[in-house]
């Protein structure tokens, strides 16, 4: 089957009415010749005439506009059907101008290829499709292929806020979200996951910062939830090490979501329950050795909180409730009871002397801190109000508040010791007071620097503090 076009079969034709020419003059007569020779010429100009003016190409028109030329109307029409399944598999693409076809000849134009065609369809043309927009207090902010996605979207949004380590108890939208339907250029449909994140981040925007004093980039790029890259990028010729003059403005890339929301959540956390060490005398062992009789053990607690975020930042929280699900073991260490301090002699504790021999200073026995570095001393567990008295017979050098000790009373007992009782509630003694060993002094309390009711005493021989023990 000839595959020539039209312009190439009157080429054909032309050539071979000249060959018959040429053919004939040889074979006829030269009489006979002179008539049939400007015959058949008649003949032959007026089918060159005819084939000449024959289409040998297609005209592309757009609203009757022409736009292109093909060899073929079938090739136009192929890759207009390519671009639109480029836009979209499974939704039908159209366009609102009418694309028709003309019968011309090409006289010396160049056809178009499938990339020129292409890109001029795309010039031209919009290419559009029926979608579903999602809607933010009304305005289109995204398109979808149809209904179902659109519902999607919205619930995929919704569960983007559950928690795995929190109970989602209400969640509430500050803007108005919905969807309709629409008609939307085809390169615009978005992936419903897209369309998700778009809602949640929103787009970046540009906005402008003025340097206050104290601030730098640090502080800067953390106030506005961004980082000092994001800003040295925004920002040309700045710099890690550029001075921020005050009053001067910068450039801030920000996103802020499409839509606002706010989320209450209950959530159970677990804790743990620190074990209590309890000092107890013990008459067997030699004062300041010590021995663990009860290992200690942390208990374990629940505690539950409601706390309440906004577009994922927690903006409040109130603790609910709790409980101890394991009580702690507590640690219990024996203490030798006997004071080990030497006599330093010649007086018998009455009068304003000691003796060098110290008393326990409280009706309690429980030791709540031992003495270690840092802690130049012991805390004696006690309630508000139970006796503290003197370990020694001396002389009250003082009395009264002092800072992070409270109310407390020093004693010198001679002989380069000195005892101190600190967190008093009450003091029964005044500067220059003479006392003997087992006076009432004062009241255990909690006053200064403490975190519960106890007797802080300490042993100061020669201005070097000494283990009580």
């Amino acid at each position: 089957m000839d595959q020539r076009s039209p312009g190439e079969t009157a080429r054909a034709v032309k050539t071979s009415i000249s060959e018959f020419f040429d053919q004939q003059k040889e074979r006829l007569p030269k009489s006979r010749a002179v008539f049939l020779i400007p015959a058949l010429i008649l003949i032959a100009v007026g089918f060159l005439v005819t084939t000449s003016l024959h289409p040998d190409a297609y005209a592309v028109l757009i609203d009757g506009q022409e736009v292109a030329v093909v060899e073929d109307q079938a090739f136009a029409e192929e890759v207009f059907q390519k671009i639109c399944a480029d836009f979209s598999s499974e939704q039908e693409v159209f366009t609102e101008k009418e694309v028709s076809y003309k019968k011309v000849r090409l006289q010396g134009r160049e056809p178009a290829s499938e990339s020129e065609l292409r890109k001029i369809y795309l010039a031209h043309l919009n290419f559009l499709t029926n979608a579903v927009a999602i809607t933010v207090d009304g305005e289109s902010v995204a398109w979808v292929k149809d209904e179902a996605a659109a519902k999607e979207v919205l619930q995929k949004f919704k569960d983007s806020f559950t928690r795995e380590d929190a109970q989602m108890l209400s969640l509430e939208y500050e803007n108005e979200l919905a969807y309709s339907p629409g008609t939307v250029k085809a390169d615009q449909v978005m992936d419903c996951n897209a369309v998700v994140n778009l809602l949640r981040n929103g787009t970046d925007k540009e906005v402008s910062h003025t340097v206050a004093e104290g601030e730098s980039l640090w502080t800067i790029a953390r106030n506005n939830d961004t980082r000092v890259a994001d800003i040295l990028k925004a920002n040309p010729g700045l710099t890690e090490d550029s001075i921020l003059p005050i009053g001067h403005q910068i450039k801030l890339t920000k996103s802020e979501p499409l839509v606002h929301v706010q989320a209450v959540y209950k959530k159970t956390v677990k804790g743990v329950v620190p074990f209590k060490v309890e000092y107890v005398k013990d008459s067997k062992l030699a004062s300041g050795q010590m021995k663990v009789k009860q290992e200690g053990r942390n208990g374990e607690k629940e505690v539950v909180y409601r706390f309440r975020t906004r577009d994922g930042v927690k903006i409040g929280q109130e603790k609910l409730g709790g409980k101890v699900i394991k009580e702690p073991v507590t640690k219990i260490v024996a203490a030798g009871s006997r004071v080990m301090l030497a006599s330093r002699g010649g007086s018998s504790g009455g009068g304003g002397g000691g003796t060098g021999s110290l008393r326990w200073p409280t009706s309690a026995s429980r030791i709540s801190q031992g003495y270690r570095g840092g802690h130049r001393a012991i805390d004696i567990d006690g309630n508000t109000g139970d006796p503290v008295v003197a370990a020694d017979g001396g002389t009250v050098t003082f009395a009264g508040f002092s800072g992070g000790y409270g109310y407390c009373v020093l004693i010198n007992h001679g002989n380069g010791m000195t005892t101190r009782y600190a967190h008093c509630s009450k003091l029964s003694v005044s500067k220059g007071d003479k006392v003997s060993k087992g006076d009432v002094i004062g009241r255990v309390g909690s006053t200064g620097r403490s975190t519960g009711s106890h007797l802080h005493f300490e042993v100061i021989v020669n201005g070097t503090p000494r283990n009580p023990l």
